[in-house]
């Protein structure tokens, strides 16, 4: 990619590979309310059926010209409309330049293409409180994938990129994690220099990310494996999955090494300080976060390398009656188990895990019916340099 005749250019060598690969620029104008953007596009080398899409993206939408693939049986030429929500529909073309627009109208995002002498609707959609969301930067993008690329050499042009109208905020800041846990179920988020702490070893299929200034963390669903201490940005969809806040269906918008964070020293009051099953908590909302607790191990559960840590707070969670006193901390294989009564300094990810309890329970103090759906604090450690037996 590069500037080159006054517009961008794009070029795809014959060799590109991966799940996903492609070139842009994202702009972090910042957009709220009703927009109306477009830029211009030209195809400079473009094989019939190459598999690469270009599009103008204002973060959650995209209005497309495509080349749909190896990928389909019948190839074909497309102008499409897409969306991170799901929501997509495509029109046959032919046309080798042209405009791309986008406007958006309270929560209905229209998308066009220019071909002849007028505008032309691909898609407008009312994508209800999702089509309202703040747009925080606006890309000109190209990708492709192996599964559709057709290993040619692929060349394309943006051109007079405009924001015909729109409340541009130069400044815009990304959501806070704790901002973003707050987020509408399903809603789009984006967030920005968030830290990540722990690796796929802890939760396979995740990471943990936090607030570079410690006040909250959350789980990244993504098989991508960041090192801890990368920073990362990344837009998503915010859902809570058994008690645990996630980002689901991540997009990843850069990544970059960074420093390790510290964790947070707390009492395991703290960290299990909900009185019932609801997750209200009463204090700080600890899950998400690297944390580290000192204690006494109260029980030790070989098989699912489970042990309990008391620091004198007496917590119970009710999955054995009342007989477990202190916080769930959960252990690798490769770490070694601490005897009962062994004085320990633990590191790790703060969590909860769902269960259903089979029999009566207390529950902090509270006594639970056969039945009822509990969700346990417990601390997630990565590896041995984690715990610390004293």
């Amino acid at each position: 990619m590069w500037e080159t005749n006054q517009r961008v250019e794009i070029s795809y060598c014959p060799t590109a590979t991966g799940d996903q690969f492609g070139a842009g620029f994202a702009a972090r104008l910042g957009i709220t309310g009703d927009f109306d953007i477009q830029t211009d596009y030209e195809l400079l080398n473009w094989p019939a059926a190459n598999g690469v899409r270009l599009g103008l993206v204002p973060t959650w939408w995209s209005a497309q010209r495509s080349s749909i693939g190896k990928e389909q049986t019948t190839p074909a030429e497309m102008y499409v409309m897409d969306s991170y929500y799901g929501h997509c529909r495509g029109i046959t073309t032919t046309d080798t330049s042209g405009k791309l627009r986008i406007v958006r109208t309270g929560s209905t995002v229209t998308s066009l293409y220019w071909s002849g002498d007028r505008w032309n609707p691909i898609e407008s959609y009312d994508f209800g409180t999702s089509g309202q969301n703040d747009v925080p930067w606006i890309g000109l993008n190209s990708w492709s994938h192996d599964y559709a690329f057709s290993d040619e050499n692929v060349r394309l042009a943006f051109d007079n990129f405009k924001v015909n109208f729109g409340d541009i905020e130069p400044d815009y800041e990304s959501s806070k994690i704790g901002a973003a846990r707050e987020a509408e179920e399903g809603s789009g988020v984006f967030l920005s220099q968030a830290v990540v702490t722990s690796d796929q070893s802890v939760v396979p299929g995740s990471v943990f990310i936090e607030s570079p200034d410690r006040t909250s963390g959350i789980r990244l669903l993504t098989s991508e494996d960041f090192d801890i201490g990368d920073v990362v940005s990344v837009m998503g969809n915010r859902q809570r999955i058994d008690g645990e806040y996630v980002i689901d269906n991540p997009t990843i918008l850069g990544s970059s090494s960074g420093e390790l964070l510290d964790p947070l020293f707390m009492n395991t009051r703290i960290i299990g300080n909900d009185l019932d099953e609801m997750l209200e908590y009463t204090g700080i909302n600890t899950t998400g976060l690297l944390v580290r607790i000192a204690g006494k191990v109260t029980n030790v559960f070989t098989d699912s390398r489970v042990v309990y840590v008391d620091d004198g707070a007496g917590l119970s969670d009710g999955l054995l009656l009342n007989l477990l006193r202190g916080i769930r901390v959960k252990l690798p294989a490769d770490v070694t188990l601490p005897a009962k009564d062994d004085r320990v300094i633990v590191t790790g990810i703060s969590r909860v895990e769902k269960f259903v309890l089979t029999n009566y329970g207390e529950v902090n103090g509270y006594w639970r019916e056969p039945g009822t759906t509990v969700y346990v604090p417990s601390i997630w450690v990565r590896d041995s340099a984690d715990l610390d037996i004293l």
